[in-house]
């Protein structure tokens, strides 16, 4: 009997296929025009990648961390982007660490627990605190669309601006097919931007998990406390170090 073939080792750019966005090459020349790329910047533009000429790209699997040789972002690149019609209004895509990532598809659970977490943050924020879900914020290398969060101030305050992280308190992302991407990547992130309480909706394990106490200064950085809730428990609402209300988790859970 013959051995098994091996499998074929997929190249970097099939690695990050789906998980990237991609763009054509007419939105590749649109950068040149509107600033985005400078002219004789060392990139080139492979199968909808913008990729470092002198750098080998990781065949690891694809994670923010594993990345290299692709040309990141500013934020304001993203900004210019978004500006110029490069990006769509709605189009299913954020900023994390520089790259644009494709945002994943909600299932009916996914889809039912954010509906919930949305209308609890309506009814429990305090005071001076607003509720957003599934809108941007503004962090200094990523423009992420948590599923919730708290923001210091009212519907008027962000007129002109997404959220930055000294005016949010909390911030949710609701789990089930995507749970180890949000514990890691997006809790880096959050993490990183000195986000003091992150919740994980984990419709899967059902459970809320609260990450706190960020360590800005850890490599690389992350929450130095975990505390899970299930079913039967009060989650308390925490802001500005103090208890502003509570829900119950069995209201958060499909």
């Amino acid at each position: 009997m013959s051995a098994p073939a091996a499998p074929a080792e997929q190249s970097p750019l099939q690695a990050v296929n789906g998980f990237l966005h991609r763009i054509t090459v007419p939105e590749y020349h649109d950068l040149l025009t509107i600033g985005v790329l400078r002219e004789g910047e060392p990139v080139e533009l492979l199968d909808g990648y913008m990729i470092h000429k002198w750098d080998v790209v990781s065949a690891a699997p694809p994670s923010l961390a594993s990345i290299s040789g692709f040309r990141r972002l500013t934020v304001a690149d993203y900004h210019k982007m978004i500006a110029a019609g490069l990006l769509r209004d709605g189009e299913p895509v954020e900023l994390l660490e520089g790259y644009l990532v494709r945002k994943m598809s909600h299932n009916t659970p996914h889809g039912i627990a954010v509906q919930k977490l949305t209308k609890r943050l309506v009814r429990v924020a305090p005071p001076g605190w607003e509720p957003r879900c599934q809108l941007p914020i503004t962090l200094p290398t990523s423009e992420p669309e948590p599923d919730g969060l708290l923001a210091r101030g009212d519907e008027s305050t962000f007129a002109t601006h997404h959220p930055f992280p000294a005016e949010i308190g909390l911030v949710v992302e609701v789990s089930d097919t995507s749970l180890g991407f949000d514990r890691g990547e997006k809790g880096r992130i959050y993490a990183r931007a000195a986000i003091p309480v992150y919740w994980i909706v984990n419709v899967a394990e059902r459970q809320v998990e609260v990450y706190s106490n960020p360590d800005v200064a850890a490599d690389p950085p992350r929450y130095r406390d975990r505390t899970d809730y299930r079913p039967g428990d009060q989650l308390p609402i925490t802001l500005d170090g103090a208890t502003a209300a509570t829900i119950a988790v069995a209201d958060l859970l499909p």
